[in-house]
């Protein structure tokens, strides 16, 4: 699925001077959300699903840490992925416990991805055990 840099000269040039993309800064862009909504749209899932995944490994390779890509990480993902998985358990440990509800989303969404040992490893049920009882804790505070 990597092409060479070089061999997309010319089609985003075509594409920035039809208006679909917008040079910002040092940054390539749709012009419109209507434009970007309408490709995704037009594309089909486990395509979206994989540009999406190597999206993560782009923004990673230039200096996102976990849990700036874990939602799109944990969307695009697929059963199997370790490496998913080991980066959305960086994201939910980071989450800890100023986040509790989304650190503890990102654990059962490594259990769905078929984390080997997510469910074996006592210091993650733990963990998970602890965000949930703050997340209780935490809610109570907010209702009073």
């Amino acid at each position: 699925m990597r092409a060479p840099a070089t061999s997309l000269l010319t089609p985003v040039e075509q594409l920035i001077e039809a208006g679909v993309f917008a040079e910002r800064a040092d940054r390539l862009s749709f012009r419109h959300d209507t434009i970007r909504e309408a490709v995704r749209g037009s594309t089909t899932v486990s395509a979206r699903r994989a540009l999406d995944r190597q999206a993560v490994d782009v923004l990673l390779a230039a200096g996102a840490i976990p849990v700036e890509v874990a939602s799109q990480l944990a969307a695009s993902a697929e059963p199997g992925d370790e490496v998913a998985v080991g980066l959305l358990k960086d994201a939910a440990d980071a989450l800890g416990l100023c986040d509790p509800a989304a650190a503890a989303e990102l654990g059962r969404r490594r259990i769905e991805l078929g984390c080997k040992t997510c469910l074996e490893d006592s210091g993650d049920q733990a963990r998970l055990r602890r965000l949930r009882h703050h997340w209780v804790v935490l809610a109570e505070c907010w209702r009073h």
